[in-house]
């Protein structure tokens, strides 16, 4: 019998390592009862869960390359059956951000309907509450069917392309980008990476990065005010490549669409960024005694003046 065993060694070397592979795949020993994948975000490679339901202890995927699984809710709610008449999509949106101290134009969203008289509006401020947003609504002479958490299907895969992109332009290499739901009416976004950090990914989702043209400047009291969103980024007709000269350094020349040219230089004027002679921005240096400014804002953060 033992010089069968010698003789075989190959094949009982090869019995005895299919019997420690299915020890591995399917003892319970072998998992882990830790997860590491918290709401927000998770490391793929150091969550070490089974799915649940699985029947062996394989994990799939970006588990076995190591790298980073982030969830990233999208946050929201949307007023159906919204009564706009025949008003334009750009001046619902100015009207109703109007009403809200803490929103801007980039914070709402309207798509029309098929007749062109109805249409969802959506509030993407997390600041906003339901009843703001309702007060909102009815203060700028909108009546609407009812309010729901959530957002649109096409705001959901816009934000789907949007970090696509994202990823992409970084360099990320093998990272996707899915929508997966979380519950009745509930969905997120899911992204993976292979072999990438949690915190430079984090970083690189975060923001929303919305840009928007704000107007400082005093009013008639003589208090400095800021009117916000003046233009963003439905208000440019073309965004041309950055680039850079002695005169100007660093810049991204941007032509004004036609539908905001008008509003836009009328606020320009009236605020008087738009004056003879020009106005002498020292925002950075002197915020409260300069001339009118134009503020560039990027996330809420102010860039240039």
């Amino acid at each position: 019998m033992i010089g069968k065993l010698k003789s075989n060694w190959r094949l009982v070397l090869l019995v005895v390592a299919v019997v420690l592979s299915l020890f591995v795949l399917f003892s319970p020993t072998m998992a882990s009862s830790s997860d590491s994948q918290g709401a927000d975000s998770a490391v793929a490679g150091n969550s070490s869960t089974a799915a649940e339901g699985s029947l062996t202890n394989l994990k799939y995927g970006i588990d076995l390359a190591g790298g980073t699984r982030v969830r990233a809710p999208l946050v929201g709610q949307t007023a159906e059956g919204v009564d706009i008449g025949d008003t334009e999509p750009n001046a619902v949106t100015r009207e109703i951000a109007n009403q809200l101290p803490d929103a801007t134009t980039t914070d709402v969203i309207v798509r029309l309907s098929g007749d062109r008289s109805t249409a969802t509006v959506e509030m993407v401020n997390p600041d906003v509450s339901t009843d703001a947003f309702a007060t909102a609504l009815s203060d700028a002479g909108y009546e609407y069917d009812g309010i729901r958490d959530g957002v649109t299907q096409a705001t959901r895969d816009e934000a789907k392309e949007v970090l696509e992109d994202k990823v992409n332009q970084a360099g990320l290499s093998g990272a996707t980008v899915q929508q997966i739901g979380t519950g009745a009416t509930g969905f997120e976004l899911l992204i993976e990476v292979p072999g990438q950090d949690p915190e430079d990914l984090i970083s690189l989702i975060r923001d929303r990065g919305t840009v928007r043209v704000d107007i400082y400047h005093q009013d008639s009291a003589g208090e400095y005010v800021t009117e916000r969103a003046v233009i963003t980024e439905d208000g440019f007709g073309r965004i041309n490549p950055a680039q850079e000269n002695p005169r100007l350094g660093p810049h991204v020349p941007v032509l004004i669409s036609e539908q905001a040219a008008p509003r836009v230089q009328q606020q320009l004027v009236e605020t008087g960024v738009a004056q003879q002679g020009g106005s002498r921005c020292t925002y950075e240096e002197q915020p409260n005694s300069t001339e009118p400014c134009l503020l560039l804002v990027s996330d809420s953060e102010i860039i240039n003046s």
